[in-house]
């Protein structure tokens, strides 16, 4: 019987228990209410519902990397990634969101995605017996992120205001710890949230491209 792509934390391709999967889904949806009620969150809320949304993207990243790995297409795929940050920034104006706040974000996001792909590529390259056998359409995957993205994007524009403060840094390590053992990540997704989260904080930030 041909072996289907089931992850565990304990390889690198952990996925997220359903117990889990059930609990991020409701902080998720209780976290994330109209951007005019954000006062009412308390602020570390606000980033753990960022850093939540951002792992669960980097989950999305399993299933791309098993697609390209069996197609043999390549990781990058700049066409993708200019219609995400095309998207997203269109939305941002939409929602009275900074686009380069969101753009910067989103760039993080793609690059975090990507280092989670080849460190996925590479230890099946040296682990053949591990990789995959089927995975879902690309078309698939990418309408699973672009849901990501819309809950991303409001998170966003939730916690916007917090991430030029200077507790932004504190709060978003907080936040990302606890979206690790929400999501149950292993290490190689550990330090794809990290990347994922390294410009949230304006303070952080790399200058605009």
């Amino acid at each position: 019987m041909a072996r289907t792509h089931r992850p565990s934390r304990r390889g690198p391709r952990g996925r997220v228990p359903a117990l889990a999967a059930v609990t991020v889904a409701a902080v998720l949806t209780s976290a994330l209410p109209a951007q005019s009620q954000a006062a009412a969150d308390p602020p570390e809320q606000l980033l753990t519902a960022l850093a939540l949304a951002a792992g669960e993207r980097l989950r999305a990243a399993d299933d791309l990397a098993a697609a390209t790995w069996l197609s043999a297409q390549p990781v990058v795929d700049p066409a993708r990634e200019q219609h995400v940050l095309d998207a997203m920034d269109e939305a941002a104006v939409r929602r009275d969101i900074d686009p380069l706040t969101v753009r910067r974000i989103f760039r993080d996001q793609i690059a975090a995605g990507t280092y989670v792909q080849r460190q996925l590529h590479a230890h099946w390259h040296h682990f053949p017996d591990e990789a995959p056998t089927t995975a879902p359409e690309l078309s698939e995957v990418h309408a699973r992120v672009d849901a990501i993205d819309t809950r991303l994007l409001a998170a966003i524009g939730r916690a916007e205001e917090l991430l030029d403060e200077p507790e932004c840094g504190r709060l978003r390590d907080r936040a990302r710890a606890t979206a690790i053992d929400a999501l149950d990540l292993d290490p190689g997704h550990a330090r794809g949230l990290r990347r994922a989260l390294a410009g949230v904080c304006a303070a952080d930030a790399a200058p605009p491209r």
